[in-house]
């Protein structure tokens, strides 16, 4: 993976409170009940769409809009957070590697939720080995299909990831595009496994958990309908990117992106490209047909500024595609935002 992965020492727990003594806001779990704690609001935001109306308190450790999950170097406030949670959720597939990092500095063992590891997407289960081994072993509806009949076989698949062929795309040199929240069949799956396992830590609120949990993949379901929906009007038509955050999306979209890979990695990995790959991007975004620009301002480097302006200079519409939820929307809201805007530059 790119950029800096900041060890988070294991400090004596005396060490740990008094770290956290001196805020304002309380920790998560200095209370009565369930603790969940996020690596991202954008785990939050399911997490609490499925506690809703319990006494589930949820706490990300990333709810800043400006704040690249990357690049996030993580505190003794935060170590002490997840210390006291009853279970996480997180990205995985190295993307949060921080919280990696703080679960393998704890004594205790919170049950871990891990968005890469339950995925099916092509090259998930690989990139899930290469972190912190959770266990997710349970095989509840494993004998009745994947997410309201969502295809996700992974590698295996002949027909791919929601009908698109992934199996045989390859995400960027030796590495996996590890932005699942972008694949809406990947977050239903994501939201049958927040209510199994919150069913185990707090059972009393089992039945609550599972009706809020339908209501949620009703609603994510929908939205991926839609999105076959545009898939079918809009396949193989032009798209481009500076790093691959919307790739999932995109690909659900039938959309075909034109810049070339070493260009969308070498920025992700906030590594210089090289001059000719520079020309061969600005030449794909300028001479082919693009039809939407996905621009993430929370990974901008001069590269990818500078392919910003030259969509705006073709006219291309851009759609801001980022890693965090930008506003006090919930997930779907914001996904369903995000699709919109897509939708308006393919009209």
């Amino acid at each position: 993976m790119r950029r800096s992965q900041v060890l988070v020492a294991a400090l004596p727990l005396s060490a740990l409170v008094l770290a956290g003594c001196g805020g304002e806001t309380q920790a998560a779990g200095d209370g009565d009940g369930t603790t969940v704690v996020t690596s991202t609001n954008v785990y939050a935001s399911l997490v609490e769409a499925v506690a809703a109306d319990t006494e589930v308190q949820v706490e990300p450790i990333i709810d800043d809009a400006a704040q690249d999950p990357h690049e996030y170097e993580a505190s003794s406030r935060d170590q002490l957070t997840l210390s006291r949670a009853d279970m996480v959720v997180m990205n995985g597939g190295g993307y949060d590697a921080f919280v990696t990092t703080m679960l393998g500095a704890l004594d205790t063992e919170p049950t871990v939720v891990d968005a890469v590891s339950v995925s099916d997407l092509p090259g998930a289960a690989e990139a899930a080995a290469g972190g912190h081994d959770h266990d997710h072993s349970h095989d509840h509806g494993s004998e009745e299909g994947d997410d309201e009949g969502h295809d996700h076989e992974g590698e295996d698949s002949e027909e791919g990831h929601e009908g698109h062929d992934h199996a045989g795309h390859d995400h960027g040199p030796g590495s996996f595009n590890e932005h699942v929240w972008y694949s809406i069949p990947t977050m239903v799956t994501l939201v049958e496994e927040i209510e199994h396992h919150l069913a185990e830590v707090a059972p009393d609120d089992a039945a609550a958990f599972e009706e809020n949990a339908q209501a949620l993949t009703d609603e994510l379901t929908g939205l991926q309908s839609r999105v076959e929906e545009l898939a079918e009007e809009h396949e193989g038509e032009g798209a481009a990117v500076t790093e691959p955050v919307a790739l999932w999306l995109f690909e659900d979209l039938g959309l075909t992106n034109v810049i070339p890979e070493d260009f969308v990695y070498s920025v992700e990995a906030g590594s210089d490209v090289s001059p000719l790959v520079v020309a061969e991007a600005t030449e794909a975004l300028e001479t082919q047909d693009v039809q939407v620009f996905a621009y993430n301002s929370q990974t901008s480097g001069p590269e990818a500024e500078a392919m910003r302006e030259t969509a705006d200079a073709q006219d291309v519409p851009v759609v801001e595609m980022t890693e965090t939820i930008q506003s006090d929307d919930d997930y779907v809201t914001w996904m369903s935002g995000i699709v919109d805007s897509v939708e308006q530059a393919l009209a």
